[in-house]
């Protein structure tokens, strides 16, 4: 990670993550504690590239946890990322105020002598490169200490804050194109149930349709059960 010839700018700096951030490691609870309302508990079936989903199939614990585990508090902007299976390296920002616990298998990365923003900018840029410290054969994981090693390029606070702010920009940029695309593919849902059913006709088309067997146009063909042993990882094969 930062493994790099070019010339570091004065001012700027190298560090390892251990050094400027906390790293905290989620806790084991109980499943017998889980309770319909209460404190959110972040897993890492919560965790999504674009932050945090609280979703019907969260998980809750009741108010009275909250004293006794403040360690594994969520804090806004929190960077979390995932520790093993297979989202192994998957990272979220936490973008709730509202308390929440953080479950095992889970880490929180938190900036200690640096701007979180402007980590959590860097460490997205990086995922290849966490995700090569990952061991494991089918269920890779990823441990504390291997994300402690890793370094960070690191600007002087007020580089920082202008680094973050306009990669901030970009990402808002391209939530509200995301949120368009989205809208217009409604737009086009609604348009094709109208088009394809005939609810709609376009002007000029009068005549009438028929309803036809797709067997009387198509021909359908299944795939052959090949033997996995003879699977490789030539990306130049057939497929």
């Amino acid at each position: 990670m930062t493994k790099t010839t070019q010339k570091i700018p004065d001012g700027w700096s190298i560090k390892k993550l251990e050094e400027v951030c906390f790293l905290i490691a989620g806790n084991a609870f109980n499943s017998d504690d889980f309770s319909e309302k209460g404190i959110p508990l972040i897993r890492i079936s919560d965790i999504a590239e674009n932050g945090i989903v609280i979703s019907e199939s969260t998980a809750f614990l009741p108010v009275s946890f909250l004293r006794e585990n403040e360690r594994f508090l969520i804090k806004f902007n929190d960077l979390l990322i995932s520790m093993s299976g297979a989202t192994t390296g998957k990272m979220g920002i936490n973008s709730f105020s509202e308390p929440m616990l953080l479950n095992q298998r889970v880490c929180i990365i938190r900036a200690k002598f640096i701007l979180q923003t402007y980590l959590n900018q860097y460490l997205f840029t990086q995922k290849k490169d966490i995700l090569k410290q990952s061991y494991g054969g089918a269920q890779p994981n990823i441990g504390n200490g291997d994300i402690k090693k890793l370094s960070i390029l690191l600007p002087p606070q007020a580089e920082q804050e202008k680094i973050a702010e306009i990669l901030g920009a970009w990402d808002s940029a391209i939530e509200k194109l995301t949120a368009l695309i989205a809208a217009k593919r409604l737009q086009k849902k609604g348009m094709m149930q109208k088009l394809l059913t005939a609810r709609i006709r376009l002007p000029g088309f009068t005549g009438e349709w028929q309803k036809v067997k797709l067997g009387d146009f198509l021909k359908f063909q299944t795939g052959f059960p090949f033997d996995s042993q003879f699977f490789n990882q030539d990306s130049a094969g057939i497929r």
